[in-house]
């Protein structure tokens, strides 16, 4: 199982067929007048491609938003990610995810990150950056 993408949006939807539609994607920004600040929500869209050799066996996963000293924000979100056989015998079958985060407090201005793990090992960064200004 690889990572195909991740990205933050405002909102996401995934369809059974496998595709994943997405609304205000790919901002890496929040400008808050000031600290705390609390956001509304914001949602990370991601995709798995797993090969069929694959399926129907459970891989760990693991999301941490982290700060820029690598202290969590939130308790990690943690879980399995399992697909069944695709209908094209031998292929790559998608698994789209959509993990929502609402009313995220942050305490300082600086750089934070969805750190997405695999299996335990790190797979790819979601950088976002809270500022006072742009």
């Amino acid at each position: 199982m690889v990572l195909d993408y991740a990205i933050l949006c405002e909102a996401a939807s995934a369809a059974p067929d496998g595709k994943t539609s997405i609304l205000g994607g790919g901002f890496d920004i929040f400008v808050a007048p000031k600290v705390p600040f609390q956001i509304h929500r914001v949602v990370l869209a991601a995709r798995f491609l797993f090969r069929s050799a694959e399926t129907n066996t459970p891989v760990p996963f693991e999301i941490r938003l982290i700060d820029g000293d690598g202290q969590l924000v939130l308790p990690s979100q943690s879980g399995t990610v399992e697909t069944r056989p695709g209908r094209i015998p031998g292929a790559i079958v998608p698994y789209p995810m959509i993990l929502e985060f609402a009313g995220v407090t942050f305490h300082k201005y600086g750089p934070y990150s969805f750190e997405i793990l695999i299996e335990g090992r790190a797979v790819k960064s979601v950088p976002l950056y809270i500022v006072d200004s742009l």
